[in-house]
């Protein structure tokens, strides 16, 4: 959902910490994620880079806390300095948010591999070499790289496991999807976009007493909410979700099936100017606010194309996750404390 530069776009794809075959994750001493592990470290001791502290087990893989905070400092950009602007709890979320992502990636890739998906050496070189183009050429590419503590065979791994994970979701998820036209022409006559501010309480990793104290937590930030205080200021100082929580869970003119089915379902039926009750989703609990919708403006023929794919898009994310909870069961996650 983040409008990122092209140099953020690199580093989303680039930032893959369970890219390392290895079964334990380690980070290099005086690196950027190991100076920012000795930071965190300050604040929860387990998680010093010297040691192996294992966020998640499952039967085929354990997730460290290096890699969850490797990929921290990637996909978020976290540094030193953003880090002392964060509280306890936003920094434990960020790092359980990753290892659950890099927890997800291993069990795609195993499945993957197993299921006999390949991808060539020629299909890396090309898709290495686009990103040579997005960023000026080779040489900017590895200054890139390089900055961040990477290398070429980082990233051509990890340019494999994008396009393993791509086909799998391809071949063995998405298979099976059909669109009606009937489904076209009723979402052309419904609003087209909403405009939301959203607060978010991750509980992905966490016990169900933990749960249940983040659901205490939302429930009187809604009472407040509802009560009459800045829907804005309260999501500032609350929610976790970083790409919003700064401009108050701004979202301006989000299209349908641009957020997942929850989200959507809510942003496009509550009253505008409402608020809604908290929202239950795997990653976390949501309050959402509408701000205002609209409806399409331009003839039916002309955006069929582009309805056509926001249907494709939703169902796809609903398939997409169907299919990971069933294979996260199958490999028994265990989340670990800190």
């Amino acid at each position: 959902m983040r409008n990122l530069s092209i140099f953020l776009l690199v580093l989303a794809m680039i930032a893959a910490a369970c890219s390392e075959k290895r079964d334990v994750f380690h980070l290099e001493k005086g690196s950027l994620s190991y100076n920012l592990a000795k930071e965190i470290a300050t604040i929860f001791p387990s998680l010093d880079p010297e040691g192996t502290f294992i966020l998640i087990k499952a039967n085929k893989f354990r997730v460290t806390a290096g890699e969850a905070i490797h990929e921290t400092r990637l996909n978020m950009g976290l540094d030193e300095n953003q880090l002392k602007k964060l509280s306890a709890e936003n920094i434990k979320a960020l790092i359980m948010e990753s290892a659950y992502k890099i927890a997800e990636r291993k069990i795609l890739l195993y499945t993957a591999e197993k299921s006999g998906i390949i991808v060539s050496e020629t299909e890396i070189i090309d898709a290495l070499n686009e990103q040579f183009e997005q960023t000026g050429g080779e040489e900017k590419f590895l200054e890139l790289i390089k900055k961040n503590d990477l290398d070429i065979e980082y990233v051509k791994n990890d340019i494999w496991e994008n396009l393993m994970m791509e086909r799998y979701s391809e071949e063995k998820i998405y298979v099976t999807i059909q669109i009606r036209e009937e489904e076209i022409r009723e979402l052309y006559l419904r609003d087209k976009t909403a405009t939301i501010r959203r607060i978010f309480l991750s509980t992905e990793g966490k016990e169900i007493s933990e749960k249940r104290e983040i659901l205490d937590r939302a429930d009187e930030i809604l009472r407040r909410a509802k009560e009459g205080e800045s829907f804005a200021e309260l999501a500032e100082k609350y929610s976790q979700d970083l790409d919003s929580r700064e401009n108050g869970g701004l979202f301006k003119d989000l299209g349908r099936g641009f957020l997942e089915k929850p989200l959507d379902e809510a942003a496009f039926t509550i009253t505008q100017g409402e608020m809604s009750d908290i929202i239950v989703t795997p990653a976390g609990y949501y309050i959402i606010k509408v701000i205002e919708r609209k409806k399409e403006s331009r003839p039916f023929e002309e955006v069929r194309h582009e309805l056509e794919k926001g249907i494709r898009m939703r169902k796809q994310w609903e398939e997409y996750h169907s299919h990971v909870e069933i294979l996260r069961q199958e490999f028994k996650l265990m989340f670990a404390k800190f």
